[in-house]
């Protein structure tokens, strides 16, 4: 399956400018089952290498509108600049959210050795593909579990049930089965990044999986499912929009909890950004489930999608995972 980033056009040019620079003209990703009995579906892409990331899908991505592409392939090229001043790491405070019941599984193909996951609140979908596809043309071989089985939410009534459905400890235990199936294909180092919803299981499969070795968590928050100290020893990065306001879970009052918790934890070395021009899921280039980033905005109050944040974002999370996964699997 060629990743299709027609309805992401950031995400065209930047994987682009990546592939550039290496050897792939495109990025393709396929069905994958893992698990101890392979009942678990995810779609796993980039080329085999001794680094993995598992990605975990948002809150946000476009779940309900489908766009041409004329099979549009995925290039990517060349590295993140970092021409943007660094938004500064401040203090971040948040509110623990229950635990939910979940939905048995279908089936799906298999393979492969770097990888990285995905996993958020509207299922595997396009967006979240797009984010996939930066991990893969980075040089990352990326696994993205399929936590919803197969089901979109095609409206945010839907994607709210789809995640109020999900079993969160049976996700993070699916978590560090997509870790292990990494390190049975050779991947020596294997990190998470998560979005929205994904963000919260990221932490909490850092600090529930032996074999994940560091986690960024963008915008999403859930203290209920880990103890701080149980991530003492992974390096830890956040990101999290000034204009966000999902009380609770990824506003800035839940982000500087965070960062005050993990400290008082003993964990000095992670990192909680802010971006002033962002809002929930700043990273997200389609407006969905929306037809228009101003719809999005009048019903919901986040800012449109904004260039320079998303770049300033993808240059720290891509720059963490080259110093603590890339860095420990040579």
């Amino acid at each position: 399956m060629r990743v299709d980033l027609a309805s992401s056009p950031f995400y065209d040019e930047f994987v682009s400018t990546l592939l550039s620079q290496s050897k792939d003209d495109q990025i393709d990703f396929a069905q994958v089952a893992f698990g101890p009995d392979g009942s678990i579906p995810g779609s796993i892409g980039g080329a085999k290498a001794p680094s993995a990331v598992i990605v975990l899908h948002e809150w946000c991505a476009r779940a309900a509108r489908a766009r041409a592409s004329g099979g549009r392939r995925a290039r990517l090229g060349a590295r993140v600049r970092s021409d943007f001043a660094r938004a500064r790491a401040r203090r971040h405070t948040c509110h623990p959210r229950p635990a939910r019941t979940r939905r048995p599984p279908p089936d799906a193909p298999a393979r492969d050795d770097r990888a990285r996951s995905v996993g958020g609140r509207w299922g595997v979908t396009p967006q979240v593909l797009a984010h996939a596809a930066v991990l893969a043309a980075s040089g990352y071989r990326v696994l993205v579990p399929d936590l919803y089985r197969g089901e979109l939410g095609m409206s945010t009534d839907e994607a709210q049930r789809l995640m109020r459905d999900l079993d969160f400890p049976a996700a993070v235990n699916e978590i560090c089965h997509a870790a292990k199936y990494l390190k049975g294909e050779g991947a020596r180092a294997v990190g998470v990044l998560g979005f929205n919803m994904g963000g919260a299981l990221a932490l909490a499969a850092a600090a529930k999986c032996a074999e994940v070795g560091c986690a960024v968590c963008c915008y999403g928050v859930n203290f209920g499912l880990f103890d701080p100290k149980e991530l003492l020893g992974k390096p830890v990065q956040s990101h999290f929009g000034a204009s966000d306001n999902m009380s609770g879970f990824s506003d800035l009052a839940c982000a500087r909890t965070l960062h005050i918790t993990l400290h008082e934890a003993g964990h000095p070395c992670a990192e909680v950004f802010e971006y002033a021009r962002g809002g929930h899921a700043f990273l997200n280039d389609d407006p969905a489930p929306f037809d228009s980033f101003e719809a999005r905005e009048a019903k919901m109050g986040t800012p449109p999608f904004d260039k320079k944040e998303a770049l300033v974002a993808w240059d720290r999370i891509l720059g963490f995972f080259a110093q603590h996964l890339a860095g420990k699997a040579d």
